[in-house]
């Protein structure tokens, strides 16, 4: 009764300190069980963290490791006979132990038939192995009898792998399936848990194989044997590990025959290190498949000490903090700002690298649709400038054959003329056919002929029409305006696509092309009474490199590209282009876009006598387009065609002219006190350009104008030339009204220097 009145009283006399002392083991015991958590969250992260850059240095390791599989298989590939000082030699250079530690062995397996063996084995000894012999492996289970023999024939460093040649590998399961598979695949293969007996030792291991074929003869393309590497494990992951790994139990698992894990390699302490953590410790597993293996990489803490590390300091915060709370929470924040400050960091490492990665993703798509894009454009400039110059042939070969007469000689130059301007206007445009793909293209809405665009498109395939024997017609239902508003160049561009597809699959019958325009909509329809085109096959013809025939002996060459680029040209003028086919009956295929008729339009009821207007507009000068020119011309050209073709055109206007055939010459007949009343000159040629022959010119003093002949006809151009000191600039090819009208526009800046004849 006296005790227990005793107790009660020190209570009640202690009652504050145990309140506090109360307090404090609460808080305490919250801050313990915080940091305890805090601890496991920060080991959590770094399994993960070094768990991933472990899988990652072993893929690479391995992946090192198959290049020598390669490098190897590549001697035999370039050679027909590798003898074993070449094999030694190579290895040697190689300089295993350096460049890739752990690699025991790097060898050649060959696959010897058993008929063939007596043979394999005379050559071996013949070839710098004297005591040479077929034996079966060391831990064989079958006897082989019979079967293929898998002989190790090469196997270098000698002086740690001469124990291991004529060993039959084949004679044991695990080392046959291997090979087996690697020959079924024809790719590198791994088998894990080998006991590795070379240079006397037994060494945890594994072994990688890669097939190698016969190169000529009756046995060509089949196998012929296979690369090989030993690596001994330890070696490999001591020669890739690195100081963080430290403190972590490393286990790297391999499936090995019949379902069994097999541990290719653990660091020292993965067993029996601390009891207590068995089984309770956290682990992060990493998978990776491999040479048709599954590899697991294993990672945990090596014992408690990393696993509780931070167990110190709330044993210390324990034992201080009925004294000094203040710093048990000085101490508990300064650690959460540093745990914050560790995840951030975690955190933004994990986002750089995974913006990294995909802005290597997005380079790979560039890359990819540069080189899709510049195939799909070389194509479709071959399809492009065939078609006119089908034209320009056929009507060239009509007026050489000398049986046209003056008026279908005519119409042949004319048609002549419009195609090799239309081929010129495609080369002009194609920065802008080449943005079809990219989604830059764009149209030029503004008045066009459309009898005349229709006329032209028809006119440039007559001749492959009437080669062929086809009928080809235009005809209107209904009327349609004289002038419309659309790209009359992309229209006659689908439309030479269209029939000239027509003509092309079109063996005999017709090709017709019917217009029409309603609402403000243009409709032109192209039938042909071709092999028709096969349902199913109706959308895939409009896909890139598509056409109705793929095979290899397909009746007609294309690229695939002209529906494509038609249809697409279509919805960029705002409409469509579809097909519908019979096969064995014909095809049709429909062009339907808007194209509202113009202010001022006439309703055209026929399309005889339409066509494109010839020449073009050149600046004037004044004076009769007709009269003779006096004046004397130094023209600087280094193509001979080119010369003859220029000097003709100018002595025929009455010009005197002088040729050279670069800038430096040009310039020397000006410092020999030669005078001129014009420079005609080319701007890129030889031993001294155009560009800098006129700068010294201009540098000289000499006033007399100059006008630039180039090739190079893209925006910007023209001003370079000017720019060098040119007065003017004439595009390749040259027209002949335009280069005389701008001569006699130059020539009548100097005065008397043109006059007419």
């Amino acid at each position: 009764m006296c005790r227990r009145a005793f107790v009660l009283l020190w209570i009640r006399q202690h009652q504050q300190c145990l309140v506090v002392l109360a307090v404090c083991l609460g808080t305490l015991g919250l801050l313990w069980s915080g940091s305890m958590r805090r601890a496991e969250d920060r080991l959590g992260e770094r399994l993960d963290l070094t768990a991933t850059k472990i899988a990652e240095t072993v893929e690479q390791g391995l992946r090192e490791h198959e290049r020598l599989l390669h490098i190897g298989r590549a001697l035999f590939d370039a050679s027909d006979e590798v003898t074993r000082e070449d094999w030694r030699t190579f290895v040697e250079q190689l300089d295993l132990d350096t460049h890739t530690p752990g690699v025991l062995a790097l060898g050649y397996v060959a696959r010897v038939e058993s008929a063939e063996l007596a043979a394999f084995v005379q050559a071996a000894r013949a070839d710098g192995a004297p005591d040479f012999r077929v034996r079966p492996h060391r831990y064989a289970d079958t006897d082989g009898h019979g079967q293929v023999s898998y002989v190790i024939l090469y196997s270098e460093p000698a002086e740690r792998n001469r124990g291991a040649w004529g060993t039959d590998v084949a004679t044991n399961s695990t080392n046959r399936r291997t090979y087996e598979a690697s020959l079924q695949s024809g790719r590198t293969r791994m088998a894990a848990g080998f006991a590795l007996t070379q240079a006397g030792r037994d060494a945890q291991g594994m072994v990688m194989t890669l097939p190698v074929y016969h190169r000529t003869g009756e046995r060509a393309g089949q196998a012929q044997g296979w690369m090989t590497t030993a690596v001994v494990l330890d070696a490999f992951i001591a020669s890739i590990r690195e100081p963080d790994w430290d403190g972590f139990v490393l286990s790297i698992e391999t499936d090995a025959a019949g379902g069994d894990r097999a541990v290719v390699s653990t660091r020292p302490g993965a067993h029996g290190t601390d009891p207590d953590l068995l089984g309770k410790r956290p682990e992060i597993v990493r998978p990776l498949d491999m040479f048709g293996e599954r590899i697991s990489v294993r990672l945990a803490p090596a014992s408690a000490d990393l696993v509780y590390a931070d167990t110190r300091d709330a044993r210390t915060l324990l034992l201080i903090g009925l004294m000094a709370s203040a710093l048990l929470t000085l101490i508990t924040w300064t650690a959460t700002r540093t745990r914050q400050h560790a995840v951030a960091m975690a955190r933004q490492m994990t986002e750089s690298l995974r913006t990294n990665e995909q802005r290597q993703r997005e380079l790979a798509r560039r890359a990819e649709q540069a080189n899709r894009a510049k195939s799909e454009f070389l194509a479709n400039m071959s399809h492009e400038i065939r078609t006119p110059m089908t034209a320009i042939l056929g009507y060239a070969d009509i007026v050489d054959s000398g049986d046209a007469d003056d008026g279908t000689r005519a119409e042949a130059v004319g048609a002549i003329r419009r195609a090799g301007r239309h081929l010129l206007t495609i080369i002009n445009d194609v920065l802008d056919i080449s943005k079809i793909e990219s989604g830059h293209m764009e149209v030029v809405r503004e008045p066009c002929d459309l009898p005349s665009a229709i006329t032209d498109a028809v006119t440039g395939l007559q001749a492959q029409a009437a080669v062929k024997g086809l009928t080809l017609r235009a005809e209107l239902e209904g009327t349609i305006p004289s002038s419309v508003a659309t790209d009359g160049h992309r229209v006659r561009q689908i439309l030479i696509n269209l029939i000239g597809n027509a003509v092309k699959f079109t063996d005999s019958g017709s090709v017709s092309v019917r217009v029409s325009h309603r609402d403000d909509t243009l409709t032109i329809r192209v039938e042909d009474t071709g092999p028709g085109i096969h349902q199913s096959k109706l959308e895939a013809i409009f896909q890139p490199f598509e056409q109705a025939d793929n095979s290899s002996s397909r009746r007609h060459e294309g690229t695939g590209l002209g529906l494509t680029i038609s249809r697409r040209l279509a919805c960029l003028l705002g409409g469509d282009l579809s097909a519908t086919s019979t096969v064995g009956v014909g095809s049709a295929f429909t062009l339907n876009i808007p194209a509202p008729a113009c202010e001022g339009s006439e309703p055209v009821a026929c399309l005889e006598g339409r066509g494109a207007s010839e020449g073009r507009s050149i600046p004037s000068s004044g004076q009769a387009p007709n009269a003779r020119l006096r004046g004397r011309v130094l023209l600087a050209e280094d193509g001979p065609d080119n010369q003859h073709l220029i000097s003709f055109i100018l002595r025929r206007a009455g010009l005197e002219v002088d040729v050279v055939s670069n800038g430096r010459e040009a310039v020397e007949r000006f410092g020999a006190g030669r005078r001129y009343d014009l420079f005609i000159t080319d701007m890129q040629m030889p031993e001294m350009d155009g560009y800098a022959a006129t700068r010294l010119l201009r540098e000289d003093g000499h006033t007399l104008p100059i006008l630039a002949l180039t090739a190079h006809a893209m925006e910007g151009d023209r001003e370079r030339c000017l720019e060098a000191g040119c007065d003017d600039y004439e595009p390749k090819p040259i027209d002949r009204d335009a280069l005389l009208a701008k001569i006699r526009m130059l020539l009548s800046r100097t005065g008397a220097s043109a006059r007419a004849a």
